[in-house]
């Protein structure tokens, strides 16, 4: 016992708090000395002053003259009562002026603590305080602070008394121990009493010293009532616009101060890239190389002072707020970062070229050492880069050392895996807007004899559900019916009458419009296109205030439409809608209390979350704040989804959400909190999609893919957990209304010319309020607009986006650009490069070898670009789609890094590099589109990683049969397969091994080549090959062209391999007698047959066990070039005469189908398309809904 007492730990103060404490006491002592002779001088200066007589009449009078004013105010002022304030909490403010003033004003400032000039204090609003304010008016001013300024005051100037000692409000211990008694524990608690003048409003107020502020400009002291232009009297609410103006110091005490953390986001993004580059030279792949190279030591080195950097970074955040010297430390340190995680790629490629290149063969590592990647010169090299980061570290490390950070030890955030497929495309979300709708129609439809062209713009603040309501009303069955040409354009900031003008062409054509920018001659086509019809064009998210509309679009829109032409705006400004309207704005209320309450909780209960008494009386104060804003209610919905604490709750309510100034900075503040509670990872996800335009239709593979390649979703235990945790990522932010718009467009889109390219692609958008906070957040991503607007230097700027523009005026925003990691390029490329002042393309000249992701769509010279990828060597994303290339270099199978290759709509394209089976990390190639592709390359089966595979061209030769997809075991959504007719036996195709591919939710099947789909010989024996090819019964896609055989295969007469079919397309199948026994699916929506000309009947051997309905989902069927079809189903009308076929049915083209003599009788028929069919059609009898 003795010897434990003996041992005990002295007690340990860190040195920079002793520092800090030394500072303070010198500054202490001086400042008290300053006093101390300020008031010895003060005294000297008064000694053996002389006052004449008139000077005491003259202060005796003006005191005099003071009180009578105020007896007058009291009497000529009457007071309302306290009942019928705005507000119950005051804040007064004493201001310069006169300071020997008549005792009754001096004992009532007393009594309001208001002795001291600029001091201001917190009243509570009852009538003896408001007469007090009234009597001493011309010395002070006084107004309804509102909550945010209430906070601001408590946070960053307040102090309070303990046993008569003042104290600033840095410890909630301390706060507890003066006003414990009363239930407050905690500066969060004292704000809330304050703020809301609870039961221990005075006790709370007493405890605040008087706040001591500092003169702004805008307090000229001038001594006259605020109402006649002075500073004096009551301010009501504009006493908020002069408490923001006074200069205060900043504390950053509580994670609820929101206007705090705003300016403190942007740097929040640097920790995931710290701790990302710490966590990669942790890596065994980084450890192995270096290892080999004899440098590990210096690996560790750079481990480890990442690891200690990073434990401090939330210390840093929080002082940079104050101190610039820390913020541009953070700075340097993200750059810093970013370099180590280029050396530390470096290791990682190294790794790759070794394995595949080089492998278990001692004689190739020998040979390698007389080559340029000989290990001698890699260790050299690396030594030098990782000494030179590890030179900058060190320094940053001693800077860092001196702030006197603290460490603190941040848990590890784990994403949660939530099931949210189900909330992405529903449209329940839209509640309270159908009576807006109702009024809108008919509005719309009272318009249906003016012969002017009329304008009715949709108003209001951004988030309220004004596009939302367009869309109603835009898919309305009456609106569908009763325009002739409907079309919507999302116009957004930049309003352009020519891009407008080609935008209504393509719409009303669907196709692409290719003339001149000349307005006459859009003038013309459109004319022809619209040629007097009725019609209704949407213009989403105007902004224009010029006059362009009148002087251009009004004219010409007027012209050629026909009677009752509508155009809806929606819009957040008045002007906007005064310049364009002919009839009343209409302004949408904001919900209802109950409506918001209604979708609040459908996002913020029923995932993990359940609704409880607790949280709901919690939820129901947080629906208050947003002010039912459908777009703030639905992401504080998601946030909230997420919390599963009530404190947590109690912590999100107390926030100062909904307090800010009115308008859009009202709703940012609530979406800036929704924001600040995101992973880390999901923040770096958010704020790199700013790289986009606003309105810009985002892909979301594409958009994954980048994540992916940015380092921004880190791996975790192979590729398939890594595209299942960005696909989770994207889910989340689509469910907390980051990203929204989310649809998947169907095969009657048209992306320009490659409409097969369109089928089954995933695209959402972000609200332009959410693009607002991205850019508000991070300064990291830039776009075409901005460079050109200067907003974003290039040494701040990582991400970049360039398109057709005014590209010379951006040149020099390039220059001196070392480390882009994206670039997105969609122009002709020689207009590329002379935006980035190259007179021929290297991109080592261009410094880009911290490039990952590079998605250049050009139709010219694009072979420039893919000759020197070599030097961008870290490249992991890869966009050449639509690019005018016939072949890609072999230096591209060097780039062992790559995970993403998309070269869709290459319709030039005739061969792959041979060395492709080098790309070991490769994860998704798109080849959709490339018609001239003959043939893979060999030894396809080593890319054993690959996801993604839309296309598989089989060849005979050795290495490139269909055997090699054994290996790929790991395909999802599509692949398709060209040139089966060259497979060489039954067993290869076995091989393939289809059925095993369980994720596989597409299926194309070719018998010939990319070009041509013509059926093969008799004797090719292709029915036993498509036996062989049988593939899983979760199937939602299956495409047949070129098929030779007579008879569909078994496993297509098992009912249950379609249990999941929604689409089937056989085309070119002349032999072919039957097809598959899809008529009992119940998921089967669409059908497309076209030249079978052996085919007789959908349906056979139906018989009477059969269920009364076929096809009974099928939504549209196309039958094109069936000669010899000749009924429907076979038998049904003998022995089961209760058949009903297509019973949903809404869409049938049929044309050359000369037997078949009848229509089915669907009653959901909308559309009938006959074309060159039998002339005994019972046309005339259809119901007269049908369009035919």
């Amino acid at each position: 016992m003795m010897a434990e007492e003996g041992t005990q730990q002295l007690p340990y103060v860190r040195e920079t708090v002793l520092k800090k404490r030394k500072v303070n006491e010198d500054w202490a002592v001086k400042n008290r000395e300053r006093k101390a002779a300020k008031r010895q001088r003060r005294r000297d200066d008064g000694k053996g002053a002389i006052k004449r007589p008139e000077d005491f009449v003259r202060e005796f009078r003006n005191k005099e003259l003071d009180f009578v004013r105020m007896k007058t105010r009291l009497k000529v002022r009457k007071l309302p009562p306290a009942e019928t304030l705005n507000s119950k909490l005051v804040f007064a403010i004493r201001i310069p002026g006169t300071m020997d003033l008549h005792p009754h004003m001096r004992r009532i400032l007393r009594k309001l603590r208001l002795t001291q000039v600029l001091t201001g204090v917190f009243l509570k609003a009852t009538d003896a305080t408001m007469k007090r304010l009234l009597v001493v008016e011309p010395f002070i001013t006084y107004g309804f602070p509102n909550l945010k300024n209430v906070k601001d005051l408590i946070y960053k100037k307040g102090r309070g008394f303990l046993d008569k000692e003042p104290f600033p409000l840095t410890s909630n211990d301390l706060i507890e121990k003066a006003l414990g008694e009363y239930g407050i524990i905690c500066l969060e608690d004292l704000v809330h009493e304050i703020a809301s003048v609870g039961p221990h409003f005075r006790e709370a107020s007493n405890f605040l010293m008087p706040f001591k502020l500092k003169c702004p400009e805008r307090l000229q002291m001038k001594k006259k009532p605020y109402k006649d232009g002075g500073d004096s009297g009551n301010r009501e609410d504009k006493i908020n616009e002069l408490i923001e103006n006074f200069e205060v110091i900043l504390l950053n005490l509580a994670f609820e101060n929101l206007s705090d953390q705003q300016r403190n986001m942007a740097e929040s993004l640097i920790l995931p890239v710290v701790r990302g580059v710490a966590g990669k030279a942790a890596g065994e792949l980084v450890k192995s190389v270096s290892r080999m190279c004899g440098i590990d030591g210096d690996r560790g080195k750079l481990e480890r002072q990442l690891l200690a950097v990073q434990c401090k970074l939330a210390d840093a955040e929080e002082k940079s707020e104050t101190n610039p010297a820390v913020k541009r430390w953070m700075k340097d340190l993200k750059a810093v970062a970013y370099e180590a995680d280029d050396v530390l790629d470096d290791f990682q490629y190294e790794a790759l070229r070794r394995k595949v290149k080089i492998g278990d063969s001692t004689k190739r590592k020998v040979l390698g050492y007389f080559t340029p990647h000989s290990p001698l010169l890699f260790r050299v090299t690396m030594s030098r880069k990782l000494n030179n980061v590890l030179k900058k570290i060190n320094e940053l490390v001693e800077e860092m050392n001196k702030f006197g950070l603290m460490e603190h030890a941040e848990p590890p955030q784990v994403l949660r895996h939530r099931l949210t497929h189900s909330a992405l495309y529903d449209s329940t979300d839209i509640l309270g807007r159908d009576d807006d709708k109702e009024v809108l129609v008919k509005q719309m439809l009272d318009q249906h004899d003016q012969q002017n062209l009329q304008v009715l713009p949709i108003v209001g603040m951004g988030g309220l559900g004004k596009t939302t309501l367009a869309k109603m009303v835009y898919n309305d069955p009456i609106v569908q019916k009763h325009f002739q040409l409907k079309m919507w354009h999302c116009v957004s900031e930049n309003f352009e009458p020519i891009s407008i003008m080609k935008s209504i062409i393509e719409l009303a054509t669907n196709g692409k419009c290719d003339l001149p920018d000349s307005i006459e001659l859009l003038r013309r086509r459109l004319e022809g296109v619209i040629d007097r019809k009725r019609f209704l064009l949407v213009l989403d998210d105007v902004w224009n205030e010029d006059d362009k509309w009148n002087e251009h679009l009004r004219p010409l829109l007027n012209s050629v439409g026909g009677p009752g032409s509508i155009i809806v705006i929606t819009t957040r400004n008045q002007q906007v809608a005064s310049i364009m309207e002919t009839l009343q704005p209409y302004k949408p209320a904001c919900l209802s209390e109950d409506e918001s309450w209604e979708l609040f909780s459908k996002r913020a209960f029923g995932r993990d979350v359940q609704e409880q008494e607790d949280l709901a009386t919690i939820g129901k104060c947080i629906v208050h704040k947003c002010k039912g804003l459908p777009l703030a209610l639905k992401t504080m919905g998601g946030l909230m989804s997420s919390k599963h604490q009530v404190k947590e709750w109690e912590a999100i309510a107390r926030s100062n959400i909904g307090d800010s100034v009115k308008g859009k900075d009202e709703i940012l503040s609530i979406l800036k909190l929704s924001y600040k509670h995101l992973p880390s990872e999901m923040k770096q996800c958010f704020t790199f999609c700013a790289i986009f335009c606003k309105d810009y239709e985002m892909e979301k593979d594409m958009l994954i893919q980048l994540w992916i390649a940015n380092g921004f979703i880190q791996e975790e235990g192979g590729a398939i957990n890594l595209a299942q945790k960005g696909e989770f990522v994207f889910n989340e932010l689509v469910w907390r209304s980051f990203l929204q718009d989310v649809k998947t467009i169907q095969q009657d889109f048209i992306i320009d010319y490659f409409p097969e390219l369109s089928f089954g692609v995933t695209i959402c958008k972000m609200h332009d309020l959410m693009h607002d906070l991205a850019k508000d957040v991070s300064s990291e991503c830039a776009t075409t607009e901005e460079l050109i607007q200067q907003k974003a230097p290039s040494e701040d700027v990582w991400h970049v986006q360039i398109s057709e523009g005014e590209l010379k005026q951006i040149s020099g925003s390039f220059k001196g650009t070392t480390s882009l990691r994206t670039l997105l390029m969609e122009l002709p490329l020689y207009r590329g490069l002379e935006v980035l002042e190259l007179r021929s393309f290297f991109l080592e000249r261009l410094k880009l070898r911290s490039l990952r992701g590079l998605w250049c769509h050009c139709r010219y010279d694009s072979s420039i670009i893919t000759s020197h990828l070599i030097n961008t060597k870290h490249l992991r994303y890869l966009d050449l789609s639509r690019s005018n290339i016939f072949r890609l270099p072999d230096s591209i199978c060097a780039l062992y890094s790559l995970q993403s290759l998309r070269l869709n709509g290459c319709s030039y394209l005739e061969c792959l590099p041979e060395g492709m089976a080098n790309l070991r990390k490769l994860d998704h190639l798109y080849l959709l589109g490339c018609d001239r592709l003959k043939r893979m390359p060999p030894n396809f089966s080593l890319l054993n990683n690959l996801l993604t595979l839309t296309t598989f061209v089989v060849d005979t030769d050795a290495g490139r049969g269909i055997e090699e997809l054994k290996q790929l075991r790991y395909l999802i959504n599509m692949l398709g397969l060209y040139n089966l007719r060259k497979i060489k036996s039954t067993s290869n195709a076995k091989e393939a091994n289809l059925h095993q591919k369980q994720e596989l939710s597409i299926l194309r099947l070719f018998w010939g080549c990319m070009s041509s789909y013509m059926p093969g010989d008799k004797d090719n024996n292709e029915e036993e090959m498509l036996e062989s090819l049988k593939p899983h019964s979760k199937l939602k896609i299956l495409d047949l062209y070129g098929y030779g055989g007579s008879k569909a295969s078994v496993w297509m007469r098992d009912p249950q391999m379609f249990r999941c079919l929604k689409r089937l397309i056989i085309e070119r199948c002349p032999r072919c007698k039957d097809i598959p026994t899809v008529w009992l699916s119940a998921s089967l929506e669409y059908l497309s047959l076209s030249y079978m000309t052996s085919l007789i009947s959908l349906c056979k051997n139906i018989d009477g066990n059969t269920p009364v309905q076929l096809f009974p989902k099928l939504k549209e069927l196309i039958l094109f070039d069936l000669p010899n079809l000749e009924r429907w189903a076979e038998n049904s009308e003998g022995e089961n005469n209760d058949v009903i076929i297509f019973p949903e049915l809404e869409r049938l083209y049929m044309n050359r189908c000369m037997k078949i003599s009848s229509v089915p009788e669907s009653p959901a028929l909308k559309r009938l398309n006959i074309f060159r069919c039998c002339s005994s059609f019972p046309i005339f009898s259809l119901s007269p809904h049908i369009i035919v």
